[in-house]
């Protein structure tokens, strides 16, 4: 289930065209002279946040570099599902194109049933101005219960609509998760990074909440090269359970 999380989140924010299955090489030989008119772009978030602008500027850029205006077309909703919905209902010829991003990918995992596979019914045209963004939780979290908490679910498909998310789980957490003891905070920022390394990203901007405040710190002053930014909320520099096993039941 973990490694089915991880291949969605590599959906990042992307443009998709609608597409059938087979359709594409037939496309892209005959549109030569793609674009002779105005093409659609579908956002699946109001207009003036962070997606909107960027989208903004690269259908300006687009528009410029092709000759053809690129219109954009805000239909938030959740899930980006009326978006993806507006897109998959034109013809498979390019006018009309949607952004999608981590958020739709959330969709597919918080509900049970979407009226479209994100996967299979879009096809990737590029990637669009998107940063990894690694949440690091604190000392209680399940990186499978949060999907089912409708607060948590939406905090994170907000964090998705700007960003690359990755959801890092410390170890001996989950539920299924064998107990390994105590990790020391060294340990566990390591874990931050093979998680990056696993997700295929090289800096990312580090979100550390509670205890994950200091493993992030930790993160950023180890491999600077690699911390992006730092968000901290609610962190700590020291507190009992960071320091080792034998420190913490002396502690209790």
């Amino acid at each position: 289930m973990t490694q089915n999380r991880i291949t969605r989140r590599k959906l990042s924010m992307v443009f998709a065209a609608s597409a059938a299955a087979g359709t594409l090489p037939i496309w892209a030989h005959a549109q030569q002279n793609y674009p002779s008119r105005p093409v659609r772009f579908v956002l699946p978030f109001a207009a003036a946040g962070v997606a909107d602008i960027t989208a903004r500027v690269a259908a300006e850029k687009l528009g410029d570099k092709l000759g053809q205006r690129f219109v954009v077309e805000n239909q938030p909703g959740p899930g980006g599902i009326a978006a993806a919905r507006a897109v998959l209902s034109q013809a498979p010829d390019g006018y009309t194109i949607g952004l999608v991003t981590n958020g739709t990918s959330i969709s597919a995992a918080i509900y049970k049933a979407l009226p479209f596979d994100p996967v299979k019914d879009f096809a990737t045209i590029s990637t669009i101005g998107p940063f990894d963004l690694v949440f690091v939780p604190g000392f209680v979290s399940n990186i499978e219960l949060w999907w089912e908490r409708p607060g948590w679910a939406h905090f994170f498909s907000r964090l998705a609509g700007f960003s690359r998310l990755i959801l890092f789980d410390k170890r001996g957490t989950g539920l299924s998760d064998r107990d390994v003891g105590i990790a020391t905070l060294e340990e566990r920022m390591d874990d931050v990074r093979a998680v990056m390394d696993a997700a295929g990203s090289e800096r990312a901007a580090l979100f550390g909440v509670s205890e994950g405040g200091a493993m992030s710190l930790l993160f950023a002053a180890t491999y600077p090269q690699r911390a992006q930014a730092l968000v901290l909320y609610g962190s700590y520099a020291h507190a009992a359970h960071l320091a080792s096993e034998v420190e913490f039941n002396k502690e209790m």
